[in-house]
């Protein structure tokens, strides 16, 4: 191994000098820094800093447009605007069809077709059990049995109160909360 001459004179191992090296740079690493007023942002890699600041501040941005049919969406990316293009326009899609029996649904994405199959055909299902005392509720979406169990059992409920002094209604559903104010008590949220 190589020696080196400290300032004192003396030599040190080049294994040395790597751990002591990669001691600062672990003590001390490099940061990117945002430097805007107020945002205390900092990332080890520039091309965070990058993306934070084009999305966060919009600086540094450069904009890929639309122009399909006159549209005039804008990206900060070259992949949002594939995804625009691909969701809005149907350009360059492969899509998925079902093909069961003589079903003639066809998907953009792969997980949305697999998602069509459970629902619709009951190909590949998920079932999300109860499991509540003697319950036999089952559902294909995670979401509906979270829903069952607050409406049904009283689990895990979030209750929405009205909040106008005097009422004491509460729901366990947000858009039952907005109509009630609306048809009782005339406020829109």
């Amino acid at each position: 191994m190589g020696k080196r001459k400290d300032e004192n004179g003396g030599g040190e191992k080049e294994s040395e000098r790597k751990k002591r090296k990669k001691e600062e740079v672990d003590e001390n690493p490099k940061m990117f820094i945002c430097g805007e007023e107020g945002c205390d942002y900092k990332s080890k890699w520039k091309q965070a800093l990058k993306t934070h600041k084009a999305n966060i501040h919009d600086l540094d941005v450069t904009y890929y447009l639309c122009g399909v049919n006159d549209c005039r969406y804008k990206a900060k990316t070259a992949g949002t605007l594939k995804t625009h293009k691909a969701n809005v326009h149907d350009l360059n899609v492969t899509f998925y069809l079902c093909g069961v029996d003589d079903c003639e649904y066809k998907a953009k994405t792969a997980s949305d077709l697999k998602r069509h199959k459970a629902m619709i055909h009951d190909l590949d299902v998920t079932f999300y059990l109860c499991g509540v005392d003697d319950c036999e509720y089952k559902a294909k979406i995670a979401g509906n049995l979270k829903t069952h169990k607050a409406a049904v059992h009283d689990l895990d409920v979030t209750f929405y109160l009205c909040g106008v002094d005097g009422c004491e209604y509460k729901s366990k559903q947000a858009g039952h909360l907005r109509t009630h104010k609306r048809r009782i008590h005339g406020v829109s949220s």
